[in-house]
């Protein structure tokens, strides 16, 4: 199936789900997923980096198959091990050049994702 017709089953999904969603014109908002129905550009995003980033297919199964609650913790779950692997990387890189605000920056944010890690997982 291609990237489209997932698309399009989601915002199908969308009108038939009772799911709590907020909205603001055209685009809904449920947790962390965004479902724009703007006539020819519909499109679904992940919400939850910097910048909002269109879900691939993976992700689209997911969310047609298990529904937005399993696809938001997937997204979740996702972002935050990405995040933990990106702030180690940045934590060993101020540590080599000895930038300790750096390294508090980075080591900070690293907690931050392995508490989300710890909430999302039930640890």
């Amino acid at each position: 199936m291609n990237r489209q017709k997932l698309v399009h089953e989601v915002i199908a999904m969308l009108k038939l789900t009772e799911a709590p969603f907020f909205s603001i014109g055209n685009c809904y908002y449920y947790r962390r997923i965004c479902i724009d129905l703007n006539k020819g550009y519909e499109n679904v995003f992940d919400t939850s980096t910097d910048i909002w980033r269109p879900l691939n297919e993976h992700e689209l199964k997911i969310l047609v198959s298990k529904g937005f609650s399993r696809g938001n913790q997937y997204l979740v779950i996702k972002n935050s091990r990405l995040q933990l692997k990106q702030s180690r990387n940045d934590f060993h890189i101020a540590s080599a050049k000895k930038n300790d605000k750096d390294k508090l920056k980075y080591f900070k944010k690293a907690i931050d994702a392995i508490n989300k890690l710890r909430e999302m997982i039930g640890y």
